[in-house]
C-alpha cells in the first residue's frame, strides 16, 4: 500500500489517500461491501415499520418499531445509518422528522426550525414526495429511498 499526498485548495492541508487494492482484507473490504449493499432495495417490512412511526402514540410501541428497524439495518450488510430523515405526516406545524437509530428517538421539526447540520443535505430531499425517507450515514453518504424501497445512488 502506498500513501499519496494530494494538494488541496488554498489554505487547506494536503489530503492523504491510500492506493490500497480493493481486495485487501479488513475494514476497507467491509466498507466496499457496505456500499454495495446500500444499493440493494429496502424491504417492505422496513417501509411498513417506518410508516407507523407518525401514527404511533404509545411510547412502548414506538420503541419496539425503532428496535425492529435498527435490527433490520444491522442485518442488512449495508451498515447502520446514524439516522433517517423524512417528511412528517403529523401535519401542521411539523414539516419533517429524524429517526435516530443510535438513540432510538424520533424528533419532529417545524418549518422554521433548523435541523442538525449532518441532516442538512437530507432536508430538501425529504420535501420531495418521490422519497419515503432519506438514509444519512456517518461517512457522509445520503441515500434517498423511494416508496417502493429502491434507493437512489
Amino acid at each position: 500500500m502506498q500513501i499519496v499526498r494530494r494538494p488541496t485548495t488554498r489554505g487547506a492541508a494536503p489530503v492523504e489517500t491510500s492506493t490500497a487494492s480493493r481486495t485487501t482484507t479488513g475494514r476497507r473490504t467491509t466498507v466496499l461491501g457496505e456500499r454495495r449493499n446500500r444499493g440493494l432495495p429496502r424491504s417492505r417490512e422496513l417501509l411498513d415499520a417506518l410508516s407507523k412511526l407518525d401514527v404511533t402514540t404509545d411510547d412502548r410501541t414506538r420503541q419496539a418499531v425503532l428496535k425492529f428497524v435498527g435490527d433490520l439495518y444491522t442485518t442488512s450488510g449495508g451498515g447502520v445509518p446514524i439516522g433517517l430523515f423524512a417528511k412528517c405526516w403529523l401535519g401542521t406545524p411539523y414539516l419533517d422528522h429524524i429517526v435516530d437509530l443510535g438513540g432510538s428517538i424520533v424528533r419532529h421539526f417545524k418549518h422554521n426550525e433548523t435541523v442538525p447540520s449532518v441532516y442538512a443535505a437530507a432536508r430538501p430531499l425529504a420535501r420531495n414526495d418521490a422519497y419515503a425517507f432519506i438514509e444519512v450515514y456517518s461517512d457522509g453518504t445520503v441515500i434517498p429511498v423511494r416508496s417502493d424501497g429502491s434507493p437512489v445512488n
